[in-house]
């Protein structure tokens, strides 16, 4: 339970500090499902900057940074008693449930319950993460976690270049102090803090949109994000896109609100900016344009008015940002090249056509579904009347629009290998827009809001019942295990003959062109065959290691292939094998 402590610690600082900056006149309990994704990605932004810099400084950081989590609980406390709540009002974000908002609601359940087990799936086949999430954020966790007062140091160590040391730390120091509190590096901490950044975007994005337009609205466009089966397969990959796509869309969402809600959420539009900073360096570059779209918005007075109060909030949460690029981290290869090679680059134009032409690319076949789905939002559009496109929603389209020229710029300028940065960035650049995307499509569609009567306890009773017994009907359809053929890579040249992993290796992996996965150590593989046996086969496979070691294969207990494996690809080819029908293994 201790990992439920550490979480359990950051989320009630971002609840304490909702509560400090919400509206007088609206009761908070009608609105949690905007207050917990939001006091859990604020709480964990919190809490990381003090567990890094007490790590970073300090002798004991986790009973330096247990006493400032203690300390600020006690303020934020007495800030809420002293802004006592006035004629609180309901806002009804989920209440008035018709039909149709009950079947979108229940699709969205159970939609939400096949998404765990893909997500629960997806963490059993790759328990570290995908490369960046055990290669660069997980590794800079334990470089946090080791307690070794000397991390700018280690972070400019030229050893460490490849791990950018320059990125920003709230995942891995979230993921350390969690392993603080646990007394041990348990793989589930950082699986689970990338789980709960895709379940809180869900949960902000459907509460967002009900609070601005109805709850029929709100559960379709959640729908549409965990239909995107790119973002169900990065929720455990460990990387740090999804973590910023939430902090994204809570400031886009925020902003909206403070046009009706005022101020309050308007500091909060500010402090998710400065937190997407603190998350990855495409943060920053979006809480410069969050910034410069809020300052040039609106009437010349209500800008004097606005203006002052996102700005508290971006200012900090952007002090852990400063002090960590200025005392810690090494400086960005971006920020390190000279102007005139700046401007050389700008000015390529094959560097352009190579661009736009993997946009293009990757617009195509974004979100990995099997046929594209922008054709059907299009429509929705078109067909639910006149969108109702207001000056905060503008703001919000220019932010998004302003981010994604900002990372076309950083692609024009990069010294790194251009096509290699497009081939394994570009489609999660564009996840970290993907949620705030969503979020105003479904405020582009011609709904009004209405006044909602409140749910009644047989409707909501009744509407639980019924979620429980899909939910049991959807597991049991997901628990059914695969046969042996439907594990197989595929036929091989057309005969009866299939190959795949067996039972020991983690999930595939890829890169242009080809897949590999990693042993856990003892490891299958499986030949099936389905029809009569084509008499002696050979197989053919490469395989390689990050330390010198001996691997040897057997088939049926006799030793059919034996050598020495390094970090180089070695061809193997196990020559007359007698396989006979069905599964065919060899360790």
């Amino acid at each position: 339970m201790t990992w439920l402590l550490a979480f359990g610690s950051a989320w009630l600082i971002g609840l304490l500090g909702i509560a400090a900056a919400w509206p007088r006149h609206r009761r908070l309990r009608d609105s949690l499902s905007l207050i917990l994704p939001l006091g859990l990605g604020l709480g964990l932004a919190a809490t990381s900057a003090a567990y890094f810099f007490c790590a970073a400084f300090a002798p004991a950081p986790l009973a330096v940074s247990s006493v400032l989590e203690i300390l600020v609980a006690i303020a934020l406390v007495v800030v809420i008693r002293r802004r006592r709540r006035v004629s609180a009002q309901a806002d009804g974000s989920f209440s008035g449930l018709s039909w149709a908002s009950c079947l979108a609601a229940t699709l969205l359940v159970q939609a939400a319950v096949a998404a765990v087990v893909v997500a629960l799936r997806g963490f059993a086949a790759s328990p570290f993460g995908l490369w960046d999430g055990w290669a660069i954020w997980n590794m800079h966790a334990r470089f946090v976690a080791s307690g070794n007062p000397g991390i700018g140091a280690l972070a400019r160590s030229p050893e460490l270049i490849w791990t950018h040391p320059d990125y920003p730390m709230l995942i891995p120091a979230s993921v350390a102090l969690a392993w603080a509190i646990c007394g041990a590096e348990i793989p589930l901490v950082p699986g689970l803090v990338s789980l709960l950044f895709a379940a809180a975007t869900v949960c902000l994005l459907v509460g967002a949109v009900s609070r601005l337009r109805n709850a029929l609205v709100g559960c379709v466009a959640g729908l549409v994000l965990l239909g995107t089966p790119f973002f169900l397969s990065q929720a455990t990959a460990q990387y740090a896109d999804i973590p910023l796509g939430f902090f994204i869309l809570a400031s886009c969402a925020a902003l909206v609100i403070s046009a009706q809600e005022g101020r309050g959420f308007l500091f909060l539009a500010g402090a998710a900016a400065g937190a997407a900073a603190w998350t990855k360096n495409e943060g920053m570059l979006f809480a410069m344009v969050a910034a410069a779209c809020v300052a040039v918005s609106g009437a010349p007075a209500r800008r004097r008015e606005r203006l002052p109060v996102f700005l508290g909030g971006l200012f900090l949460a952007l002090v852990p940002v400063v002090l960590f690029k200025g005392l810690v981290a090494p400086s960005n290869d971006v920020v390190s090249m000279s102007v005139a090679s700046r401007l050389g680059q700008v000015a390529d134009g094959s560097r352009h056509h190579k661009i736009l032409s993997a946009l293009m690319t990757e617009l195509g076949r974004f979100g990995e579904w099997g046929s594209c789905p922008y054709i059907g939002l299009a429509a929705t559009l078109l067909l639910s009347g006149r969108p109702r496109i207001g000056r905060p929603e503008k703001t919000v389209v220019c932010m998004l629009v302003l981010t994604l020229a900002g990372y076309y710029f950083i692609y024009l300028v990069t010294p790194r290998d251009l096509s290699w940065q497009l081939t394994f960035s570009l489609n999660r650049l564009l996840l970290q827009l993907w949620p705030s995307a969503i979020f105003l499509w479904a405020l582009c569609l011609g709904f009004e809001s209405a006044p909602k009567p409140a749910v009644g306890r047989r409707t909501l009773a009744v509407f639980v019942a019924a979620n429980l017994v899909l939910g049991c009907l959807v597991l049991s359809a997901l628990g059914r295990q695969l046969a042996p053929d439907e594990l197989m890579e595929g036929k091989v040249d057309g005969s009866s003959v299939a190959v795949g992993l067996g039972q020991g290796w983690y999930g595939k992996e890829g890169g242009p062109g080809e897949t590999w996965s990693w042993s856990k150590g003892r490891s299958e593989l499986r030949i099936f065959v389905e029809g009569d046996t084509p008499g002696t086969s050979a197989l053919e496979f490469r395989v390689r290691s990050l330390g010198t070691r001996v691997v040897t294969a057997r088939f049926f207990g006799g030793i059919v292939w034996k050598g020495q494996v390094a970090e180089g690809y070695q061809e193997v080819e196990i020559p007359g094998l007698r396989l006979h029908r069905g599964i065919n293994t060899i360790e």
